[in-house]
């Protein structure tokens, strides 16, 4: 019996705060429905991503891989499906705008047991991602970089900074083109 009244009480307790957490209007406050919330819209759809790599040569070998770009969870957060599999990478992000801090926030998985995570913002026409890595003087930066983004294309970089952010250093280059352009 203390059991249920227990769980009523955690219920109950979650009920209030949903109802205290309502707007004038009577409905729920949303942060997917806020102008920040559709920053990221122009990654959603199908893309082909090129780039290329040196091989052992130092020549250099051009590659297309594919990324899926949908909205889930009632449209509150973006979903990559990243198919890389043709150079051994195959990875998922979860993106979600965070009223609270006003930022990006991004969580990454991949194949080779990887976890990432990333905040950011779209200040002028970019979007930028980025986290620290380690502390101390071995610190260093990592982001990501949405640019020259257009209905059709736009260029993303990953990228490296040792000093702080004083100077970065691209890593990865891919040239994303809508795969389901008409």
């Amino acid at each position: 019996m203390t059991y249920r009244i227990l769980m009523l009480a955690v219920c109950l307790l979650g009920m209030t705060s949903l109802v205290a957490a309502q707007s004038d209007s009577g409905q729920a406050p949303s942060a997917c429905g806020t102008p920040e919330a559709s920053q990221f819209d122009f990654w959603l759809g199908e893309w082909n991503c090129h780039s290329s790599y040196q091989d052992s040569n130092g020549v250099d070998v051009p590659y297309t891989v594919r990324n899926t770009i949908t909205k889930v969870l009632g449209g509150c957060v973006i979903e990559e499906n990243f198919d890389g599999s043709s150079i051994g990478l195959v990875g998922r992000s979860l993106s979600v705008f965070d009223t609270e801090i006003g930022q990006w926030r991004q969580t990454w998985v991949d194949n080779n047991g990887s976890y990432m995570d990333f905040t950011g913002e779209f200040v002028d026409g970019v979007m930028t991602l980025a986290r620290t890595v380690g502390e101390g003087e071995s610190s260093y930066i990592q982001r990501m970089r949405f640019t020259e983004i257009t209905d059709s294309s736009f260029i993303w970089f990953w990228e490296r900074s040792n000093d702080g952010g004083e100077s970065w250093k691209i890593q990865w280059r891919l040239d994303y083109e809508r795969a389901d352009k008409q």
